[in-house]
């Protein structure tokens, strides 16, 4: 079940933000290119803003309504989690670091490849959605769901890079590089966040 607005104030006031300021960019395409991430700018000193600021503008309707509802099933939970392991204030605190730490890695990880090449250029929130539902999933990598109790939660956490994988192969539409370094940085997250996750993995495979 999703979390009440007072359970994910962060989440809500974010995702508002993005639904707001990509609308802007629809019909403002000043603002829309001054927040595009464009790593042949980034990686020669320039618009350093955008490795953040990209989140806020999407490309398409669709774009953004999957990101949106991607964050909001998984975002809000992790947030829920973070008030209930460290309350509202830290858990926020949490949040935001993730968020500017997250997007800003995927998007110089993903963008080196193309630091040549002027015409390349990234929108979205795909990455860090990816990482907030990895990121969920692994934070107590133990727990199984009532209906599929012989299922993990782990198993959910690496079902999504492996989709990513498949996705992929397959050539479907979407920027799954991004989306697998977004799967990564969220696990990263979270065993920094909660570095219990190991040992509790630890003990569930020792013979």
């Amino acid at each position: 079940m999703i979390p009440q607005f007072n359970e994910a104030i962060v989440s809500y006031i974010f995702l508002a933000g993005i639904f707001v300021s990509s609308i802007a960019g629809f019909f403002l395409r000043g603002f829309y290119y001054a927040n595009v991430y464009q790593p042949s700018q980034v990686f020669a000193g320039k618009r350093l803003w955008t490795t953040i600021t990209s989140v806020f503008v999407h490309g398409s309707w669709l774009h953004l309504l999957i990101n949106v509802v991607f964050c909001l099933l998984f975002m809000t939970e992790v947030e829920y989690m973070l008030v209930d392991d460290f309350g509202p204030l830290v858990a926020g605190g949490i949040l935001c670091l993730l968020l500017v730490g997250i997007v800003s890695a995927a998007n110089l990880i993903t963008g080196y490849r193309f630091r040549r090449e002027p015409d390349v250029s990234a929108v979205g929130l795909s990455g860090f959605s990816f990482a907030m539902a990895v990121f969920f999933y692994v934070y107590f990598p133990l727990d199984s769901p009532p209906e599929l109790p012989m299922l993990r939660a782990y198993h959910y956490a690496l079902a999504v890079p492996f989709g990513c994988l498949i996705a992929g192969m397959a050539k479907l539409p979407g920027n799954h590089r991004m989306h697998l370094v977004g799967c990564g940085l969220g696990m990263l997250a979270a065993l920094l966040v909660r570095p219990a996750i190991i040992t509790e993995l630890w003990t569930h495979f020792r013979p």
